[in-house]
């Protein structure tokens, strides 16, 4: 039972060679097929995000037998930035960097938290498209099976051309282009680059705003308190930034403890007058 760790690290690393020689196959496999272009790309999209996911699993388990396996999940997840294909939707950026920092929180890697959190915030300000062509099908699709017309479709196209006539291609690229630069300084910024008080303040702020908001009503509550937690820590770090104790007061007043809430508020505001 000693060499179990052991046997199952090497498991691991087996099973990714294999997925990876797998998946080289299927992308040469892909590319060599004449289909349309659109089902291609459909297939595509299946491959890699399969892919993936099943290898960042892998890293996940050789991450907690060992923490020296973590840069090769977070490159792995970098990697599949780089080759996921440009398009206007967040599929491939939001919900990885959510699933990477949920790791990091739950691994208590904080200082790694602080730098891709701050990158999903930023991930969320990219100009994506929110219009989504899969549910867009599926809803005509069940229209057209139902009775023969989709009474919807015009309103439907009318909200799709509006989207992409407001939409600015050269922003989109710039911000686009921003995400990958400010993710190819992930090693030099999660090594000694944030403050104590930055690192609490994120570690925070991922309770406050990702996960409460993805439980249970009647399983929020010692959830706030740990939010609570690492926001007081950030505060007793800088007691200077107005944006502490604004969260902190946010926090507070989200839990139910409206009153005690105000003194804080008002903290913040007056920190933030004099600065």
């Amino acid at each position: 039972m000693e060499n179990q760790p052991a046997n199952n690290i090497q498991i691991l690393l087996d099973s990714i060679e294999s997925f990876k020689k797998s998946f080289n196959l299927d992308m040469k496999k892909l590319s060599d097929t004449s289909i349309a272009k659109d089902k291609k790309a459909e297939a595509f999209n299946e491959i890699l995000s399969g892919y993936y996911e099943i290898v960042i699993d892998f890293y996940k388990k050789l991450s907690t037998y060992n923490k020296k396996f973590l840069p090769g999940l977070i490159e792995t997840y970098v990697e599949l930035w780089e080759i996921s294909p440009k398009n206007r939707c967040r599929n491939y950026f939001t919900p990885y960097l959510y699933d990477l920092s949920k790791f990091l929180f739950s691994s208590g890697e904080f200082e790694m938290l602080a730098f891709f959190y701050n990158l999903m915030i930023f991930s969320k300000e990219i100009p994506f498209i929110e219009y989504k062509e899969g549910t867009e099908s599926f809803l005509s699709d069940m229209h057209i099976e139902a009775d023969g017309e989709d009474p919807f479709y015009e309103l439907r196209e009318a909200d799709r051309r509006e989207k992409y006539d407001y939409f600015d291609s050269g922003y989109f690229d710039y911000e686009y282009d921003r995400f990958f630069s400010i993710l190819k300084t992930w090693q030099k910024r999660t090594s000694g680059y944030h403050t104590k008080d930055e690192i609490y303040f994120m570690a925070g702020l991922f309770i406050l705003d990702e996960i409460i908001e993805r439980i249970e009503i009647n399983e929020k509550t010692p959830v706030y308190e740990e939010a609570l937690k690492y926001l007081k820590k950030a505060i007793n770090n800088n007691p200077l930034n107005p944006r502490y104790f604004y969260e902190y007061a946010r926090c507070l007043k989200n839990s139910g403890k409206t009153r005690e809430a105000e003194n804080f508020f008002r903290k913040a505001f007056d920190l933030n007058r004099v600065s």
